[in-house]
């Protein structure tokens, strides 16, 4: 259940987190607004706003990166503030993922105005097999 009738803002929280499993756009962005902003601060991901805008991004995220799964660590939420720190694991060319990261939420009339997220594109980037000089020189090094 997504909206206002949904208790608490950390249920709102946990829900979203676990829509990605569905591997379905419809089901993530039943909990987020109409003029949703996602904002990502890794040097690895963009942003983006508008409900309809995340939603034609996450078929191609969703793709990308098979059997999507946010393990929630921690969430915490106060009126229309949460936050939740979890695990990211997903499988892409083959290969299972395993990537910490952050999401900071403001809500309103119980659902998700804005997103930002942080995780650690270092992380991804060994995981990927990338090697030291193709790191550095993606991030404008060597």
């Amino acid at each position: 259940m997504v909206g206002a009738e949904r208790t608490t803002g950390r249920e709102l929280i946990a829900s979203y987190l676990a829509s990605f499993a569905e591997g379905r756009p419809d089901a993530v962005v039943a909990h987020v607004t109409e003029d949703f902003v996602n904002e990502h601060l890794g040097v690895l991901a963009q942003g983006c706003e508008g409900k309809e805008t995340y939603r034609g991004r996450l078929a191609g995220f969703l793709e990308g990166f098979q059997n999507l799964r946010y393990e929630p660590i921690e969430i915490v939420a106060d009126g229309s503030a949460g936050a939740a720190r979890y695990c990211m694991r997903f499988t892409q060319s083959g290969k299972d993922f395993e990537i910490n990261g952050v999401m900071w939420f403001k809500i309103s009339n119980g659902l998700i105005s804005k997103r930002t997220d942080c995780w650690d594109g270092l992380v991804y980037l060994q995981q990927a097999g990338a090697g030291a000089d193709e790191i550095a020189g993606m991030l404008g090094g060597r």
